[in-house]
């Protein structure tokens, strides 16, 4: 396995900061982010529309955080319920944010967090579910899913040229990927993304990249994924 190799200019598709923590992650494995968000996420509701719904939770019920956006969407009071979360980053989050997490999505999917809830969740139970605009919300048989809106996400005009002054480009999300693609088309350039959909997403719209996917869903496994 190569060691992160220093000087590797890698395109930041995500919407942060210079201090952000996958530009972290990359500076501390020796690379160089090169910030070109094709995002713009923007807060919809506000922390206090929340504070009712969460604390109507009881212990037989969830709250589900699917991104680490969603975390910090919420007012910071206590919560009864059972926390589910998509992967290892966003149960960071939560933790940090005082939550108490009961269960992780095993395959780091939303899909696959749904299809454990399906099984745990009890007739009659609810679950409140803060999420992004284009979030899905699942049909659970019995349960009671309150899926608010929380944050939405827009395109934005970024410089396309970017493509043609990094080695490799970093991928958090499926709705990231669609919106580089046409930048990325006929690029050699190194695709790395955080986890399974975002690399299905990849392979869609870009089959000519090298893909190569996190060992973890995590912002500090993505910046470290071995480069040729």
């Amino acid at each position: 396995m190569h060691e992160p190799r220093d000087g590797w200019r890698v395109w930041v598709t995500r919407d942060e900061g210079q201090d952000g923590p996958l530009c972290t992650a990359l500076r501390a494995a020796g690379r160089v982010p090169v910030l070109e968000p094709v995002l713009e996420l923007l807060q919809v509701l506000e922390p206090s529309a929340l504070v009712r719904p969460l604390q109507a939770l009881t212990r037989r019920d969830w709250l589900v955080l699917t991104s680490a956006r969603a975390v910090e969407a919420l007012p910071r009071v206590s919560v009864d319920a059972r926390v589910g979360v998509v992967g290892r980053a966003t149960r960071q989050a939560a933790e940090a944010a005082g939550l108490s997490v009961a269960l992780e999505s095993c395959d780091g999917t939303g899909a696959g967090l749904w299809k454990e809830l399906d099984r745990r969740a009890g007739r009659g139970a609810r679950v409140l579910f803060p999420r992004a605009e284009l979030a899905e919300v699942p049909v659970l048989p019995g349960v009671d899913i309150d899926a608010p809106i929380v944050y939405a996400t827009h395109t934005r005009t970024f410089d396309r040229t970017v493509a043609a002054r990094v080695s490799a480009v970093t991928f958090a999300s499926p709705s990231a990927v669609r919106v580089a693609a046409e930048a990325l088309r006929g690029r050699r350039l190194v695709a790395l993304s955080i986890g399974p959909t975002t690399s299905a997403a990849l392979a869609a719209v870009a089959p000519e990249l090298d893909v190569r996917q996190a060992a973890e869903p995590t912002f500090g496994a993505l910046a470290r994924i071995p480069l040729p």
